[in-house]
């Protein structure tokens, strides 16, 4: 087979999929953190609490701008219709129902 294409030898494409959780938000476990520590901070409400807590959410939030700005160096501009905040992707990006 002369002129055939072997795998191995290409570069990866890069597709960022617009289905599931990735609609709603592109950082799924931030917002299971925050969700996970505010309940959980002020039923404790002790000052360990609040220091961990900021510090977890602290910690996914870099991460979120971390792996952006990696994706972003890599591949150029991610598309706009993604985003940080929960369910702004979907509303702008979705169509919408038409009922009736």
């Amino acid at each position: 087979m002369l002129g055939a294409k072997v795998a191995a030898v290409d570069k990866p494409k890069f597709h960022m999929w617009e289905t599931g959780i990735m609609r709603v938000t592109r950082h799924p476990q931030l917002w299971g953190q925050i969700i996970w520590c505010i309940p959980h901070t002020i039923y404790i409400g002790n000052s360990f609490m609040v220091a961990t807590s900021l510090a977890l959410c602290a910690h996914h939030a870099f991460g979120a701008w971390h792996g952006d700005r990696r994706l972003a160096d890599r591949y150029g501009e991610v598309r706009s219709s993604f985003t940080l905040l929960p369910h702004r992707s979907a509303a702008r990006a979705c169509p919408r129902v038409q009922l009736g």
